[in-house]
């Protein structure tokens, strides 16, 4: 079985090919990023090599916090308080592609381009098709070490946070989500950290109520499936943006099966 840092210098190549941008540094722009499993595992190899002991501990102990700036999303747990990135070199590369003016012209509203850049000629043009295979290579070195994308989790990436709460809160024990869990324990030193996790993100509930959404989907049950999912893309907001496209679209399928069946 392949471990994580047998891909960590084929990401690093991916990460090499973003320009950089010239960051102002005004922190405006940081959000807890949502981060594939072998991107929180290079982050995890970074902080593990660097923090003390006791930022660390801190760190995984820290309350989730909503970006006052940023509806929708959190505050980043790894900015300081002069507003750097605390793991700037292991950073993801949705945090690397940050500013790019190549964003704006695809439409991401979520991320424009900063106002505070003083000087926003990128030495390197960047298309959106250079995003896209970006995204595609660092999803493929994730889907080596687990079938992420599958029914019914669909999970592609998650927000720190998350990713702490897949590593330590018992409450999760789906097998799928279990894997997860072992490979970073048998991979890094992390045991010792477990005592200092508080569940801030409630994930568990929420993974419960996409089990139970699917369950009364399967038997049939679409108003309550629908009534489920809502629960799922509403009432979990400290989860990031983990399942709400998946959701909407559940939702909406839902919703037609409803209204067929009231029609008939």
């Amino acid at each position: 079985m392949n471990e994580f840092r047998d891909s960590f210098g084929k990401l690093e190549k991916i990460y090499d090919k973003v320009p950089s941008v010239p960051c102002a540094a005004c922190g405006k722009c940081c959000v807890s990023p949502h981060v594939t499993i072998l991107e929180f595992a290079y982050m995890l190899e970074h902080m593990l090599g660097s923090f003390e002991r006791h930022h660390l501990a801190k760190l995984v102990a820290a309350p989730v916090k909503k970006s006052a700036l940023h509806k929708g999303n959190n505050e980043c747990s790894f900015q300081t308080m002069n507003k750097l990135c605390a793991i700037h070199h292991a950073r993801s590369l949705s945090c690397r592609i940050e500013g790019l003016p190549v964003l704006e012209a695809m439409g991401i509203r979520a991320k424009p381009i900063c106002e505070n850049i003083e000087d926003r000629k990128i030495s390197v043009t960047v298309h959106p098709r250079d995003i896209d295979i970006w995204v595609e290579q660092v999803f493929g070195l994730s889907e080596a070490y687990h079938d992420v994308y599958s029914e019914p989790w669909f999970v592609n990436a998650l927000t720190p946070e998350c990713w702490w709460a897949i590593i330590f809160d018992e409450k999760i024990g789906d097998d799928f989500f279990l894997s997860m869990r072992e490979r970073f324990r048998s991979e890094f030193d992390i045991e010792w950290l477990k005592p200092y996790y508080s569940n801030h993100t409630k994930l568990p509930c929420k993974l419960a109520n996409i089990r139970d959404f699917f369950n009364a989907s399967t038997n049939g049950e679409a108003e309550k499936a629908m009534k489920l999912i809502k629960q799922v893309i509403h009432n979990y907001p400290r989860t990031g943006s983990y399942y709400l496209h998946e959701g909407k679209q559940f939702f909406l399928m839902m919703k037609k099966i409803v209204k067929d069946r009231s029609a008939a």
